[in-house]
């Protein structure tokens, strides 16, 4: 049976798009390959390969070990570090259960989510992106020893190809903390003895990312990513009176100005869902929220808090807004 002329050029590009060995080629070309040179002690000899995948973000280990001693040896920990001194494990290994029988050989594929950024993480919950060297150190211990041995492997890639990594996958990200600066402790000490809440004494406490306002505790992350600032608050309520939040004020302040432009998530961690903006004793919500902003020098910046958290009584928790600040910029 012959095809028609016209429908020739159809499939052409039919099969372009379809086959997956092109795909593969396209998928590999993000792939990052670390060059590791094998290591090996008396009783162990490991060989690896390292591959960095962008997107998701991880790391996969091909690993070949092979028992050089006369005995069983069990493997306590497989690691990766970064030149910082991070460590992660595997997230599909249990270690507690590997062993190796003497002079035998064996593979295992294992994947890592690595911590990068120890800061940003603090800051912002993102992990950073992957480093161009890392440590891989396996710590064993042979049958009948009481003292274990390590084995370390130097994992790093050629700089022109980290470079395009880093060109492509690094996204600038700035983090805010409260400003720890400025006199709200005092001020809002002050502003709760005339409050007159009940079963607990006026207390206020102000760190970087935690505010603790008697009994209710706030923790902060904060940043700016491309378009937008973005913070996420964790509300634990130790007070013996509910919270109520207003998500019609709750949102981010530019130099005095607020915007329509928030959007507010609310999410119960424990307590009534049915309750969706009170936070009763012994409940823990989290608050996400973010604003559309191209501009990262404003003048000032505020958490509109003054009109947002609200007592029993129809009075704020609050007697004025909270000011961040920038932290860190990666």
């Amino acid at each position: 049976m012959r095809l028609s002329l016209f429908l020739l050029p159809l499939l052409c590009v039919f099969f372009s798009h379809c086959n997956p060995v092109q795909q593969q080629a396209e998928t590999d070309s993000d792939t990052l390959t670390y060059e590791t040179e094998p290591a090996q002690t008396k009783s162990l000899a490991v060989r690896a390969q390292l591959k960095g995948i962008p997107n998701p973000q991880k790391l996969e280990l091909a690993l070949q070990l092979s028992n050089l001693a006369k005995e069983e040896l069990q493997v306590k920990e497989i690691i990766i570090s970064t030149p910082e001194g991070l460590h992660s494990a595997p997230v599909n290994f249990n270690q507690k259960a590997f062993t190796l029988p003497a002079d035998r050989d064996t593979s295992l594929s294992l994947i890592f989510q690595p911590l990068n950024d120890l800061v940003l993480f603090k800051n912002t919950e993102m992990p950073g992106i992957l480093k161009s060297r890392y440590t891989l150190s396996i710590v064993y211990i042979l049958k009948g020893k009481k003292d274990s041995e390590a084995i370390d492997l130097k994992a790093k890639i050629p700089v022109e190809k980290y470079q395009q990594y880093e060109e492509e996958y690094r996204i600038p990200v700035t983090a805010y903390c409260f400003n720890t600066a400025s006199q709200f402790s005092r001020m809002q000490q002050h502003y709760l003895k005339g409050l007159k809440l009940p079963g607990n004494i006026p207390f206020v406490h102000l760190s970087d990312q935690e505010l603790a306002v008697s009994g209710l505790n706030f923790r902060l992350q904060s940043y700016q990513k491309r378009d937008s600032l973005y913070a996420k608050i964790l509300l634990v309520n130790h007070s013996d009176f509910p919270l109520k939040i207003d998500t019609t004020q709750l949102g981010f302040v530019f130099d005095g100005s607020r915007s329509s432009q928030n959007h507010i998530i609310l999410s119960k961690v424990t307590g009534s869902k049915e309750e969706y903006n009170m936070v009763r004793k012994g409940d823990r919500m989290l608050i996400n929220f973010r604003r559309y902003s191209k501009d990262q020098n404003h003048p000032r910046i505020t958490i509109s808090f003054k009109n947002s958290f609200i007592l029993p009584t129809g009075k704020s928790l609050f007697y004025n807004d909270l000011e961040i600040v920038k932290v860190v910029a990666k």
